[in-house]
């Protein structure tokens, strides 16, 4: 047993009686084996997905008859085009009748013995066929049928798919007879052969150039003749009308199970809100005598765990058939109170978690600061970082001011989103500055090469100097 609805007593108690059991399985999951064995479906039915090897054996429980015959003829035949057995869904099959052109009446309807629900018609759908034109029926040995396809689709109801007219006849046609091809002549290569033979062979060469520039005789392309099967296929045109519910009923249909849906809303909503005061009650009476209860003024904290008590009594009592109203209003005016005592309590224990985290970031900065590796900041850049992270140091410490002052119970004037705003605001301006790299050193200019210049007074290298005595010489 699986689907929601198998949760009610009385459909457990009925199915067993009517399969004469005395309990009935539910190891499914009511609510999720519906959809999933939908999705295993799908996956079966489509190429894109890879399943492991199930055996799912398809039964067609309502058998469909098709009844059929000319326009405006009582004389009418029948045959069961979907007997209920095993049987492949979706499942199609054809009926052909031959020398027919259409002007037909095609009626699906259930057959004999199928149980459908008490009401239902049992006529599925009336086909009226038109007549079509025959295009070869002057053709040698012409023949035609008429060929209807009936298909009982995925959701088992049948419909007439297509209705076709299909000519058949037979055509003599002419087939060309291919003959092989003469061979060529051989090519003779001339022999070297001395001057008085190639005289004497001058005049047979001449000759049978001579023979080669005559036209070659013409040539009759023969045929033969075979009978060739031809055939056609040409859809013709039907109406039909529908035998189901007629639109009015079918409004009142669709309005009763609206209605359905609204009733089963109210009860859910019914039960859902009654089941939220049930678990406000339990939940913050527990919580105020316990971690929760510094966060209320000990008067008001004994008055709301009072009404909490009386309404979980008044629960198991005359509240149990209570109204979706009275649990609502019940559950609004315990929460007006509880809300701001559950954020007080949620503030007290983020906040030393905030204190801690911003104490390790202004150690971290200032240990930054008097690293070498940030030598080369600027004392602007210095003064700069100082100066914001005493703003932060200030505004932390007034927030830890206000709440040594005031008692748990009271509300902060700053919240956790405002601390962790100002702590990233903080970061955001301090970072970059932190990040400054180390300036590039100046480049210093090239010395200038000086060019070595001889001086009129000194000699030139390699020079010997002049002695008095050779001047003598």
């Amino acid at each position: 047993m699986f689907g929601d609805a198998t949760r009610t007593p009385i459909i457990l108690e009925t199915t067993q009686m009517l399969f004469g059991k005395t309990e009935t399985s539910r190891t499914l999951n009511s609510i999720d084996a519906i959809a999933r064995g939908a999705a295993l479906q799908s996956a079966f039915l489509s190429p894109a997905f890879n399943t492991g090897v199930f055996k799912v054996e398809e039964f067609n429980h309502l058998p469909v008859e098709v009844i059929y015959g000319d326009i405006g003829s009582t004389d009418t035949k029948n045959a069961v085009m979907f007997p209920a057995k095993l049987s492949k869904i979706p499942n199609k099959k054809s009926i052909t009748f031959n020398n027919k052109v259409g002007n037909m009446e095609v009626q699906l309807k259930y057959a004999e013995g199928a149980e459908i629900l008490e009401g239902l018609p049992s006529i599925i759908a009336q086909y009226t066929v038109n007549e079509a034109k025959l295009k070869h029926a002057e053709k040698d040995k012409a023949s035609h049928e008429l060929a209807y396809e009936i298909e009982n689709t995925l959701h088992q109801i049948p419909v007439l798919k297509e209705a076709n007219i299909i000519e058949k006849w037979q055509e003599e046609e002419k087939i060309a007879i291919k003959k092989v091809a003469p061979p060529k002549p051989a090519e003779t290569k001339p022999d070297k052969a001395k001057p008085e033979e190639k005289k004497d062979e001058a005049k047979p060469a001449e000759e049978a150039a001579k023979e080669a520039e005559k036209p070659a005789p013409e040539t009759v392309q023969e045929y033969e003749t075979k009978i060739r099967n031809k055939q056609t296929t040409s859809a013709i045109n039907f109406s039909f009308s529908f035998f189901g519910l007629v639109p009015e009923d079918l409004k009142k249909g669709i309005e009763a199970e609206a209605l359905m849906h609204l009733l089963d809303r109210k009860y859910l909503d019914l039960k859902e809100s009654k089941n939220a005061l049930e678990t406000v009650c339990y939940k913050y009476r527990e919580s105020l005598q316990n971690k929760m209860g510094p966060f209320l003024e000990e008067q008001a904290k004994a008055a709301v765990i009072a009404e909490l008590t009386k309404t979980v009594d008044w629960l198991y009592g005359e509240g149990e058939e209570s109204t979706f109203q009275e649990y609502t209003k019940r559950y609004t005016d315990f929460m007006k109170v509880l809300e701001p005592v559950k954020k007080r309590s949620i503030f007290h224990e983020e906040i030393p978690e905030r204190f801690a985290l911003f104490e390790t970031c202004r150690k971290w900065t200032v240990s930054r600061l008097e690293s070498p590796e940030l030598s080369h900041l600027t004392e602007e850049q210095r003064k700069s970082v100082n100066d914001k992270l005493a703003i932060a140091v200030e505004f932390m410490g007034n927030v830890q001011a206000e709440l040594a002052k005031i008692p748990k119970h009271q509300d902060c004037s700053t919240s956790v989103n405002e601390v962790d705003n100002k702590l990233r605001a903080m970061k955001a301006e301090i970072d970059p500055i932190l990040a400054t790299p180390v300036p590039k050193p100046a480049e210093e200019p090239k010395a200038e090469e000086k060019k070595d210049e001889a001086k009129p007074d000194e000699p030139m290298d390699g020079a010997a100097e002049a002695k008095p005595e050779d001047a003598k010489q």
